[in-house]
């Protein structure tokens, strides 16, 4: 329910990051996000996190308690290798529907 697996691909040309919860698969992505962000990878993941549970209509009161509950925010690796796979069938699934004409670089591989 906390965690959350990201992943930085390109299609067509253009950089999107895929923001995946673990549990229910809700996947969050943006596009064309400034090097500069990546200083700030987890505050700027949690900011992302925070705007669409505004946009899905849930009060701030409930949204600071989303992110109490679990604690400081930890980067880790990944949630292991069925996380990773459903994470590589989503983005090939996108890429596919968007024409197939950029490379795409598969979660762990980049």
């Amino acid at each position: 329910m906390f965690c959350w697996d990201t992943h930085l691909t390109k299609i067509k040309g253009r950089n999107v990051l895929f923001i995946v919860n673990a549990s229910s698969r809700y996947t969050i992505a943006m596009t064309d996000i400034e090097p500069r962000n990546w200083n700030y990878y987890a505050m700027y993941i949690r900011s992302v996190i925070h705007g669409v549970m505004q946009e899905m209509g849930y009060f701030e009161e409930q949204i600071g308690q989303y992110f109490k509950m679990p604690g400081d925010t930890a980067v880790t690796k990944t949630h292991g290798r069925k996380s990773v796979g459903g994470i590589n069938r989503m983005v090939m699934d996108v890429y596919i529907k968007n024409g197939g004409d950029n490379h795409v670089c598969t979660a762990g591989s980049n």
